[in-house]
C-alpha cells in the first residue's frame, strides 16, 4: 500500500472516530428525539461515505 492510501486510510479512521463521538454526544444529549435525528443524519451519510472511500482504498 502506498503513502497516499496509509494517509488517506488513516485520515478516514480518524474522521469515523470523530463521528462516532459526535453521535454518541448527541445521542446522550437533552434534545428531542427528532432534533437528534436531525443532527446525527448528515453523519451517518458522512460516515457511510467514508466506509465506501476506504473499501475502495483497500481494493
Amino acid at each position: 500500500m502506498n503513502d497516499f492510501k496509509t494517509r488517506r486510510l488513516n485520515t478516514i479512521h480518524a474522521t469515523l472516530q470523530e463521528i462516532a463521538d459526535k453521535t454518541l454526544e448527541i445521542s446522550m444529549s437533552t434534545f428531542s428525539d427528532e432534533n437528534k435525528q436531525n443532527l446525527i443524519e448528515p453523519l451517518m451519510k458522512r460516515h457511510a461515505e467514508l466506509i465506501v472511500e476506504a473499501q475502495e482504498l483497500l481494493k
